[in-house]
């Protein structure tokens, strides 16, 4: 029972394919950013699939490919600061509530 136990634990521990995909997005910023910077790229298998003007526009190209999500990632490239800058202020701006009616 401890050795199922243990060999469980180890399964978890494995880094998921959209983990891979964006640990290679962040180890190649830095090549990626003078050619597609502002644009959204949709990376699946550490590979480059595409650059996109919007968002929504990668994930429906990646699902005319075939892929499920959770596959996959849609990430907009743009330099580590701003990208920071931009997630703290998007998450300052979260509220939780009713809406009016």
């Amino acid at each position: 029972m401890a050795e199922e136990k243990m060999e469980r634990v180890s399964t978890m521990a494995e880094k998921t394919d959209m983990q891979k995909d964006v640990d290679w997005y962040y180890a190649n910023l830095d090549s990626l950013l003078p050619i597609y910077s502002g644009k959204y790229l949709a990376i699946a298998d550490c590979r480059l699939f595409g650059d996109f003007a919007e968002c929504l526009d990668g994930v429906r190209a990646m699902e005319n490919a075939g892929r499920k999500r959770g596959t996959y990632i849609v990430h907009k490239c743009i330099p580590l600061e701003q990208e920071r800058r931009e997630w703290y202020y998007r998450s300052n701006r979260v509220h939780f509530g009713e809406r009016a009616k």
